[in-house]
């Protein structure tokens, strides 16, 4: 008569799982956004494996690309609902304090720059406290998710800080053909 199995008790199998290695990660990563175009143009997961195997001279299976487009198309998606979430926090904090009224000094732009600080703060602290799981359950460092997530921002401030730097540029020079 054979022997059953014993099932392993849920705090057993919990104490195993945790102690695994993160899920394999693919050495075709670098090529989702090719897998992405591929997809959207209508290529099967497994005429996508087929093109990316001949390409990169390894072994690839549909399943993999499937994951892997799987687990991108998410954090594509929450990248996008962080920064969608970041915005509308960003908004609030502008409307619970009152922004400073910019001159053309550089005292009022210290303070304009001191009020994006603390902005930029703010939505990294509640992006932290938010995804510290998730970033830690997918190997993701959390500098990844909240760079992600402010990069729109930066990059505005960014723009504005160049802008303004055009307009005194040409103040300057307006300045300089009047004299």
């Amino acid at each position: 008569m054979p022997t059953r199995k014993r099932k392993p008790s849920p705090a057993q199998l919990l104490a195993e799982v945790k102690g695994k290695e993160p899920a394999k990660t693919y050495e075709f990563e670098d090529y989702l956004q090719v897998i992405h175009e591929l997809v959207e143009k209508d290529y099967s997961y497994a005429k996508i494996a087929a093109f990316l195997a001949g390409k990169l001279g390894m072994e690839i299976s549909r399943g993999q690309v499937y994951r892997a487009y799987q687990i991108w198309s998410d954090e594509q998606e929450r990248s996008a609902e962080e920064a969608r979430q970041a915005e509308e926090y960003l908004i609030q904090q502008a409307e619970d304090g009152p922004e400073p009224d910019v001159e053309d000094g550089p005292d009022d732009a210290d303070k304009m720059n001191a009020f994006w600080d603390r902005a930029a703060a703010d939505i990294r602290t509640y992006l932290k406290k938010k995804y510290a799981k998730e970033c830690k359950d997918l190997g993701l460092p959390e500098e990844f998710v909240l760079r992600r997530a402010l990069e729109p921002y930066e990059q505005a401030r960014r723009d504005e800080a160049e802008a303004e730097e055009a307009d005194r540029q040409k103040e300057a020079a307006k300045g300089e053909t009047k004299s």
